[in-house]
């Protein structure tokens, strides 16, 4: 999923659509580049609470394990172990 917003609200809170997989509210996800693990607490779909969601569903995700200012727009959050490899010009 790409992020393309975040915010901070009691946690760290990102903001993108999912473009393939499923993501389940207890999952261990990768943010990358960093390659930082985090937990995804809670997730939210147009604004209601959701236990999973697919592709194409535009989501908020409360993360545990990483900083608010440590994330910028462009990152992505994917499962770890189904990312993609980073690569440098």
């Amino acid at each position: 999923m790409p992020i393309i917003d975040k915010f901070k609200d009691m946690g760290t809170v990102v903001m993108g659509k999912v473009e393939s997989g499923t993501m389940h509210e207890g999952d261990s996800l990768l943010v990358m580049p960093n390659k930082a693990q985090v937990k995804a607490l809670a997730i939210y779909c147009d604004e209601d609470k959701a236990i999973r969601a697919g592709p194409g569903e535009n989501l908020q995700v409360k993360l545990s394990g990483f900083e608010e200012e440590d994330i910028l727009s462009g990152f992505v959050l994917c499962s770890v172990g189904k990312c993609f490899k980073d690569c440098k010009n």
